[in-house]
């Protein structure tokens, strides 16, 4: 059942056995980042990459439009692609700068 969760038995909740359907969460990335990824690996991480992790998630991530698409709709090769582009803008801010062309326009 691809796509779907069954619940395990628990405190008032479904057992395994009645195989309750849960419905896939419309979690956007930015949440799925914020409120799963990053508390999932903040404890085994250093703290200096962890931050790095945040920020670039709160930076790039939240509030554009990646960020907001339903995480079952993102696709790797937009992730890739926004990666390329971040790598790429501020090298090329950098080498325009110290070519003494100025920042591009």
């Amino acid at each position: 059942m691809r796509g779907h969760r069954v619940l395990p038995g628990g405190r008032g909740g479904p057992s395994l056995e009645q195989r309750t359907y849960l419905p896939p969460k419309r979690q956007t990335l930015a949440e799925f980042l914020t409120d799963v990824w990053l508390p999932a690996i903040e404890h085994a991480t250093k703290p200096g990459t962890f931050e790095s992790y945040r920020r670039t998630a709160r930076l790039h991530i939240a509030g554009r439009a990646i960020g907001r698409r339903p995480l079952q709709e993102v696709e790797p090769s937009k992730l890739k692609a926004r990666y390329s582009a971040l790598i790429a803008g501020p090298a090329t801010v950098l080498r325009s700068l110290s070519a003494g062309a100025g920042p591009p326009p």
